[in-house]
């Protein structure tokens, strides 16, 4: 999973009170999409008496995002719990020589550039992801910057969860 994701490093628990209703929160970790169903399973089974097991997950291989309410009369428990949003990525391929990797890799974060694998051989392969608006902006300054002797394309499209910033947890 990419670096800058909230993710939980192993099973939780808290519960909470309120006006005579009892609300517990649980959060675990999920491979696949399988992992989440046995625990939303395992959780029905443990809370057999609840009302309601409103859930939300999302499994970033594959752009799997699922949540539900369970019953609660609509819009009473607010955005899925613990979901925001996806957005598609552009993944992008980015070959250059190693004179010119430094002060590309420089370059990178002021257009929203995250690295997601570096390949150190005859050239210097980038994998980066990157909303399209933010590719289209790169590309006249790699072209730049490198006297168009870089390659930069878009080798494919993943959805992903938006990162969680700083102050909005």
């Amino acid at each position: 999973m990419p670096s800058g994701y909230l993710v939980p490093g192993g099973f939780g628990e808290i519960e909470y009170v309120e006006k005579r209703s009892r609300f517990i929160a649980r959060v675990w970790p999920a491979a696949n999409e399988e992992q989440a169903l046995a625990r939303l399973r395992e959780t029905r089974e443990r809370h057999w008496d609840a009302s309601h097991n409103v859930y939300a997950y999302i499994i970033t291989n594959g752009g799997i995002m699922r949540y539900s309410d369970d019953g609660e009369p609509s819009g009473t428990s607010g955005m899925p719990a613990g979901i925001a949003r996806m957005t598609l990525l552009d993944i992008v391929t980015l070959v250059c020589s190693y004179p010119q990797y430094e002060r590309l890799r420089a370059e990178l974060p002021r257009f929203g550039a995250n690295i997601e694998d570096t390949q150190f051989g005859v050239d210097v392969e980038l994998t980066l992801s990157m909303t399209p608006e933010s590719f289209e902006r790169l590309l006249p300054r790699v072209t730049e910057l490198t006297a168009a002797t870089a390659l930069c394309e878009v080798t494919g499209q993943e959805l992903r969860p938006v990162t969680v910033e700083e102050g909005h947890k």
